[in-house]
């Protein structure tokens, strides 16, 4: 017995016939095993894709090789970039060419930047393996000073396409 009446058993025309569920959340126990199964989310025994639309899901750019170099490069086409992150640029990579995550954060601790923003930057311009020896060259570096001076003006939506509205309206 049920809730609502007798229990249906599993001669029942409600088993027996073919099921076209969106939850696919019957027990296969009892309905007709060569009865095929159309469910917004049955995983499926033939190992096809369980995505409806067959579409791969997309993949950002972290997750295929964890940098923004190629962003970076876009943002700094047709830049003016200020004298002074040259200078600084330069005093900083004399030995080495480029900088390290490390050197970057000593940079913040000039700043006035929250350390929520911190991380974010430093995701910006590192990608996602950004220890302290992860390097940048000249180009990230410059976008980081750009996204730090953005953040100590107050910008809330900090980004590679503020950098970008800034070099235009510059």
């Amino acid at each position: 017995m049920s809730l609502f009446g007798t229990s249906p058993t599993n001669a029942s025309p409600v088993h027996s016939r073919l099921r076209n569920s969106l939850f696919a959340d019957d027990d296969d126990s009892t309905t007709n095993q060569n009865v095929s199964r159309s469910s917004l989310f049955d995983e499926g025994t033939d190992g096809a894709s369980s995505d409806p639309w067959g579409m791969p899901s997309p993949q950002s750019s972290r997750r295929r090789g964890g940098s923004n170099t190629d962003t970076i490069k876009k943002v700094m086409r047709g830049a003016n970039v200020p004298d002074e992150y040259h200078d600084l640029y330069d005093s900083l990579s004399r030995d080495t060419g480029s900088l390290t995550v490390t050197q970057l954060k000593g940079l913040f601790e000039q700043s006035s930047v929250p350390l929520e923003v911190r991380d974010k930057i430093l995701g910006l311009v590192a990608g996602r393996s950004r220890d302290e020896g992860t390097t940048v060259g000249k180009d990230a570096v410059i976008v980081f000073l750009a996204l730090v001076g953005l953040a100590e003006e107050g910008e809330e939506d900090l980004g590679f396409d503020a950098v970008d509205d800034r070099k235009r309206s510059s």
